[in-house]
């Protein structure tokens, strides 16, 4: 049996794009993950 690590709703802020308006402004990024060990 495998174990799980579950990760929901982590937040980052990032500054970094194609885009110009992505590199100056930033945007938000949020990450559901789940790990089988």
């Amino acid at each position: 049996m495998a174990d799980r690590i579950l990760l929901h709703g982590l937040e980052f802020y990032g500054y970094h794009g194609v885009q110009l308006a992505e590199r100056s402004l930033g945007q938000r990024f949020r990450v559901d993950a789940e790990l089988t060990v």
